[in-house]
């Protein structure tokens, strides 16, 4: 759906129209105020988002971490059990 000048200008006719000519500056400052808020909100919003999945993925690497570890240290005592449950066995 493209809209063409004509379009745009029988739009703002229409505007001009039903909102008057000392109306229109106040309704065209709200909106660029209401723009210039909501890009404010989803800039400060996305670099908050940002440092929250840096956080994340640093407690995403520790447990990891920390899982590797137990995984390496609970081994030698596995096979030790393995060894006892064969001798148990016999």
């Amino acid at each position: 759906m493209n809209f063409g000048l004509p379009e745009l200008i029988i739009i703002l006719l229409i505007v001009l129209l039903l909102f008057g000519s000392t109306r229109l500056p106040k309704l065209s400052r709200s909106i660029g105020e209401s723009i210039r808020e909501l890009r404010e909100g989803f800039s400060s919003s996305s670099a908050g988002s940002t440092s929250k999945n840096k956080k994340a993925a640093d407690k995403k690497t520790e447990d990891v971490e920390d899982i590797k570890d137990t995984k390496t240290k609970q081994q030698p005592e596995e096979t030790e059990n393995k060894e006892i449950d064969k001798k148990k066995a016999y």
